[in-house]
């Protein structure tokens, strides 16, 4: 077992054993500050460590929790709730023992366990933030967990402390901040985390996730009609094309690209709301360094094909437009679906391919030449808008659906705002949105 799977054992039967023990009136406190720091300890840990999952900025003004954040960003909403719960005593009032102190009392232990085990999660906070977004996801609903069972917990703790409170000592400011109005946030929005984010297995490509009690969009084989030949007739099928309407030989001779792009586009288009983050930087890349080498060799045959230099024109504007998707940060509950993996290398292989021969071509080229080299350069650019059509319906699908969810908590000093949606729209809409 490795150590995050250890840590994350240790926290859950700590959490179990204290709603547990909280159920019935624990005994008197042997050492309230003790208790309070390691309370404190888990609440500050699970912040972190869910702000990590989420993608928060680590040093930004956390804003005003919304209904718009709870509905349609939960994990960062869940953050945020974090980010507004208190602590319960000013920080480095106590400490927490390295070791067991077998003078508590059962209850103050299983808080110091819970304590070291999410200090001991702690060493994972830079991993979470480069995890796969299956990965990422079951995290989070492992920490989501022991959030939605923290205002319980702390219910219970100043339930403990009330009585030294009723005898006149100094225990009503963490009593106050045991009993704050931010955990009703915490339960709302911890509850739709888990609503969202299958508890037993990660969401399959070819389903919603089963929390939502949606059924399948796609057959169980997650075969999309036509989907064998996505990406156009291969050499091992045999090509009795004259060789003439071949650019090139190799592993990625150029054979109807046009008709190619055409099915990519459409197998993009049949998944929906069920298109991944990953899949989205597929297309994305394909969207930009595919249309940057059909601009090459429409600029190359620009003096023999009218329209081509008006069409390279329109190409580098979208790569450009394609590149503003680089660093937009997300995570979707959508499985990564390989056939387009696939489907996008070998496309940007077949441009990398055109773009190297428009580059062998001498001075001396013939029109005839030029005219050919073009052919299917033209062909990919004629996909290029209905390719970006399909990937700014998919993703605008998949935020509403709840399945790619974008960062909410974001610094009011940052202004590297990023849109998955309308970036893909047209080239000229240089808008930022959620």
């Amino acid at each position: 077992m490795n150590t995050w799977a250890r840590h994350l054992d240790d926290l859950a039967a700590a959490t179990s054993q204290l709603l547990i023990d909280g159920a019935v009136q624990p005994q008197p406190l042997a050492d309230p500050d003790a208790v309070m720091a390691a309370r404190d300890a888990v609440l500050v840990q699970l912040r972190q460590l869910l702000g990590s999952i989420g993608d928060a900025p680590r040093f930004a003004t956390v804003r005003e929790l919304t209904l718009h954040d709870v509905v349609h960003r939960p994990a960062q909403a869940l953050h945020q709730t974090l980010s507004k719960l208190p602590r319960a005593v000013p920080f480095g009032t106590a400490e927490l023992g390295a070791a067991e102190d077998k003078t508590l009392t059962a209850y103050e232990r299983a808080w110091q366990q819970a304590a070291r085990a999410t200090i001991g999660l702690e060493a994972y906070v830079e991993v979470l933030r480069e995890l796969p977004d299956s990965h990422a996801w079951l995290a989070l609903r492992d920490l989501t967990d022991v959030a939605a069972a923290l205002p319980y917990l702390d219910h219970d703790l100043s339930e403990a402390v009330l009585p030294r409170l009723k005898l006149g000592e100094d225990w009503g400011l963490p009593y106050r901040m045991l009993t704050h109005p931010g955990h009703d946030a915490l339960r709302v929005v911890s509850g739709e985390v888990r609503a969202r984010v299958p508890a037993a297995e990660p969401p399959t490509s070819d389903a919603r996730s089963p929390a939502r009690g949606q059924q399948p969009v796609h057959p169980s084989s997650s075969q999309v009609p036509g989907q064998a030949a996505v990406t156009g007739p291969s050499s091992a099928r045999g090509d009795r094309r004259d060789p003439s309407d071949r650019v090139a030989d190799g592993p990625h001779a150029v054979r109807d690209l046009a008709g190619a792009m055409t099915r990519y586009t459409h197998a993009v288009s049949a998944r929906g709301a069920n298109l991944s983050v990953a899949d989205v930087k597929g297309v994305r890349r394909l969207l930009e360094y595919g249309s940057l080498h059909a601009a090459t060799v429409l600029e190359r045959a620009a003096p023999a094909v009218p329209g081509a230099a008006e069409a390279a024109r329109a190409l580098r504007a979208t790569a450009a437009s394609a590149d503003r998707l680089r660093e937009a940060h997300a995570r979707s509950m959508t499985a990564p679906h390989v056939e387009l993996a696939a489907a996008s290398k070998d496309l940007l292989g077949q441009t990398t391919a055109l773009a190297g021969q428009a580059a062998q071509l001498t001075d001396r080229a013939t029109p005839q030449e030029l005219r050919r080299l073009a052919a299917p350069a033209l062909g990919f650019a004629q996909c290029v808008p209905a390719l970006a059509g399909a990937l700014d319906l998919s993703v605008r699908e998949a935020l509403a659906a709840r399945l790619m969810l974008v960062p909410g908590t974001t610094s009011e000093r940052s202004t590297n705002t990023s849109s998955l949606c309308r970036a893909t729209a047209s080239p000229s809409d240089e808008r930022s949105s959620d």
